[in-house]
């Protein structure tokens, strides 16, 4: 069913069929089929009799719409093999039914409002492209032996949340989130099988465990986890990863270990920091990043690392370019310990990047348990590698009269040879044409920056983003400031613009700007030096004004006329044309 026939019907906005108790058989029928469609506000109950569809899947009667609902409020299961819903809810108290099905089940929303039990066992899987919900009852997916996978491929913003029950992903219940918009968990989320990451971000709220059992695919620079991940490790060696990013840039690291007994919760972030200020390191000219690190706390004490497989550096993280980077180190540290330099298992080539570096093995970096805290950072055992080479104290931005302010200080610079700024990814300066972006090589003195981008208007929102070069060429990306712009920049000079149209009947526009605020006269005269209107007469502030002009008004005749501008000693004339 893809368009409603001549003798179908049509449940609009506010409208709602009720398959009552007692009812039986199709509420459409089987034979002599036309079709039903359910539009956006409209809903189905059924509390009583079969399907809504009236034929054997992929073959349907009804067609649910964006926006519409089926309510499903009978101790049944309801129909889910290849269907397709808008929001598909279940809403009766006694509910209490395993439904096992081969052909995917899909939905705008899924929501379980009031239930005592259900399990959803699919191998065709459940596709969401809304939110997915649980307020009441115990929802398992993927219990059986059969892989249940789950994909949320909206469009918009999506959510798993819910105001009580229990939501539970089972042994076989594999998850994939391929919406560009993202993924946010509002509730506790445990997986035991794979987690996939094809697009979009995944906002976890500190709400996501991984099993001993599950396994991480994908991550990408468009897709990863922003907040905090928990994988729970085991007596058995085995490599964990965390595929988390930031600022649009894929920023994994994989921990190695095992526990010595029982099982061991180790949560980790992402943090987006000056490592120093995190802990301490000793005997320069050893050094840690300025930009980042990550951190991790452990629920228990049992908890050994071997080995960081994977610690991605990236092309913002300030890695000097060599064919065998023989300094670059993975650093390590625990509270209060300072960090330590671990060395790589073997030299990379860090002439083309984002790169992932391994540590050596043999570790035996032992994990307290909380509130100690174990963190990781990329780290070098010399100033060539010196992440950031731009000690970046802050970078702000400020929506003023003169326009977007992008400020900055830097609390010490190496080999700076000076700042590039971009505007939503394009450049629109350069300390190549730009001297005041222009950086102060080598110094450990605090420098401030400043930079102004007038080309802006009341109601835009623009992304600046600050990007450094070193004096051999290498290319940071020190941050990136989202700015309102709340304010209108005023004209530097006084100015009076012609009008448009010109010639006009009877409407026209005219555009003067304002270096100060002051007393403003705007007068229209005829070509007899005649005064016939005064179109403006009062005190204004700075800035850009627009008149619209009637002639039909004024009583005026087809002509030319004058207008003059009087504001600050400054005096402008120009010259229009009604034409009747």
């Amino acid at each position: 069913l893809t368009n409603p026939d001549s003798a179908g019907v049509i449940f609009e906005n506010g409208s709602e069929m009720i398959a009552a108790t007692g009812f039986t058989g199709n509420a459409f029928g089987t034979t002599n089929l036309n079709s039903v469609i359910f539009q956006n506000g409209s809903i189905y109950r059924s509390q009583s009799g079969a399907n809504p569809f009236g034929a054997s899947a992929p073959n349907s009667v009804v067609r649910f719409l964006s926006g519409s609902t089926y309510s499903h409020e009978q101790n049944t299961t309801p129909a889910t093999s290849g269907r397709t819903y808008a929001n598909f809810v279940i809403n009766l108290a006694s509910f209490n039914q395993t439904i096992s099905v081969a052909n995917a089940l899909t939905v705008d929303s899924f929501l379980v409002n009031n239930a005592t039990s259900l399990t959803l066992n699919n191998s065709g899987g459940l596709i969401v492209r809304g939110n997915l919900a649980v307020n009441a009852g115990t929802v398992t997916i993927g219990s059986s032996s059969t892989t249940t996978p789950i994909t949320f491929s909206g469009t918009s913003p999506q959510k798993i949340h819910g105001t009580g029950g229990t939501l539970t992903f089972g042994a076989n219940a594999s998850v994939t989130l391929n919406n560009p918009s993202g993924l946010e968990l509002n509730r506790a989320i445990t997986l035991q099988d794979t987690l996939t990451l094809t697009n979009g971000l995944l906002t976890t709220n500190n709400n996501l465990t991984l099993e001993a059992s599950a396994s991480v695919a994908g991550g990408n620079d468009n897709s990863y986890i922003v907040g905090s991940l928990a994988h729970v490790f085991n007596t058995t060696l085995t490599t964990r990863l965390y595929p988390f990013g930031s600022f649009g840039r894929y920023r994994p690291i994989a921990i190695r270990g095992s526990t010595s007994s029982g099982t061991a919760t180790f949560r980790g972030l992402l943090i987006d920091a000056d490592a120093n200020l995190r802990e301490a390191i000793t005997d320069p000219p050893n050094r840690v990043s300025l930009v980042r690190y990550y951190g991790f706390v452990s629920n228990v004490g049992t908890l050994t690392i071997d080995q960081i497989p994977t610690l991605r550096a990236n092309v913002d993280d300030g890695v000097g370019s060599f064919l065998s980077n023989t300094s670059l180190r993975i650093a390590t540290a625990r509270t209060g310990t300072g960090w330590t330099l671990r060395n790589l298992n073997s030299p990379p080539n860090t002439t083309t990047l984002p790169l992932d570096l391994s540590s050596e093995t043999g570790l035996s970096f032992t994990v307290n348990a909380s509130p100690d805290s174990a963190l990781f950072a990329l780290g070098s055992s010399s100033n060539s590698d010196n992440p950031l080479p731009v000690e970046l104290l802050a970078y702000t931005g400020e929506s003023t009269s003169d326009g977007a302010v992008l400020r900055w200080q830097t609390a010490s610079e190496v080999d700076n040879l000076g700042f590039t700024v971009l505007k939503d990814g394009v450049e629109v300066a350069s300390f190549a044409n730009t001297p005041s972006l222009r950086g102060r090589g080598t110094t450990t003195e605090e420098t401030r920056y400043q930079f102004v981008d007038s080309n802006v208007k009341v109601g835009d929102v623009h992304h600046y983003n600050l990007r450094q070069t070193d004096l051999n060429g290498t290319v940071h990306d020190l941050g990136t400031v989202t700015l309102n712009i709340t304010t209108a920049v005023a004209p530097r000079e006084y100015s009076l613009s012609q009008n448009y149209p010109n010639p006009f009947n009877p409407t026209t526009v005219i555009t003067y700007a304002l270096k100060e605020a002051g007393e403003v006269k705007l007068e229209l005269f005829d070509v007899l030096g005649r005064k016939v209107a005064t179109l403006v007469n009062a005190r204004q502030d700075a800035g850009t004004y627009t008149h619209s002009f009637i002639a039909s008004r004024y009583g005026l005749s087809t002509g030319m006329y004058f207008y003059r501008l009087q504001s600050g000693g400054f005096v402008a004339t120009k010259k229009m044309l009604l034409v009747k």
